[in-house]
């Protein structure tokens, strides 16, 4: 029953770092939360976990702390400010955790997991949206600014775009879960005015599924428990 090799990566990108009126924590924040639980379970259960693209894979009971370290003094590196993962190469027969809102386009993003999905990596996908982003949830005249680029764009009466918005948005995830669904990875989304808890529970959930390909599997105590 060897360990295994779990890669992490959260988005830490400029445009994660945002929270509507409907809830207090950022895209960001819940990014690294989530990342940070599932370091500290998958360490607790004897597996190696690395920062991809940041650190090696570790199977020390520190590893988790370090690689809280390396998301505070690497914040600026290129593999943890760009808004996709890193091509970084992955040892054959890991799986990789992935943590964003995923709002790059389909086809980029759809690369990126065939490229990890071909070398022998499983994976999961983790969307974490903001809640006014999944609905919309703005009245009247609106001014949105990019934060990345610094484009701005005014709506009138963006309450009438609603409609259309949320059929690209589900269009736009459809394709994503698609393309997830084609290589055997999992697809899962979690808005931030939810607890931690359910993605963490959730993802948990479907990695003791797997538990006939490897040997993951904490105890409920630890499993059950609130990041």
């Amino acid at each position: 029953e060897a360990a295994h090799t779990f890669w992490l990566w959260p988005d830490v990108s400029p445009s994660m770092v945002f929270h509507s009126h409907l809830a207090q924590t950022t895209k960001r924040d819940r990014a690294v939360v989530l990342t940070l639980a599932f370091a500290e379970l998958l360490v607790r259960a004897g597996e190696r976990i690395a920062l991809m693209g940041v650190t090696p894979p570790l199977a020390s009971r520190k590893a988790s702390a370090r690689i809280a370290e390396a998301l505070a003094t690497h914040e600026a590196d290129p593999a943890l400010q760009a808004s996709l993962p890193p091509p970084a190469r992955l040892s054959r027969f890991s799986t990789a955790l992935l943590f964003s809102d995923f709002l790059d386009t389909p086809q980029s993003i759809a690369q990126r997991v065939n490229e990890m999905a071909e070398s022998g990596v499983s994976g999961h996908l983790v969307q974490i949206l903001d809640p006014a982003e999944e609905t919309l949830a703005y009245e009247g005249r609106m001014e949105f600014r990019a934060p990345e680029g610094g484009e701005r764009w005014i709506a009138d009466r963006v309450e009438t775009l609603r409609p259309a918005y949320q059929k690209k948005l589900a269009a736009h995830r459809a394709e994503i879960e698609d393309a997830a669904r084609r290589v055997g990875w999992s697809f899962l989304v979690h808005h931030t005015d939810r607890p931690a808890s359910e993605p963490l529970l959730a993802l948990t959930m479907r990695l003791q599924g797997l538990a006939g390909d490897y040997r993951w599997k904490p105890d409920s105590a630890t499993a059950g428990g609130t990041p």
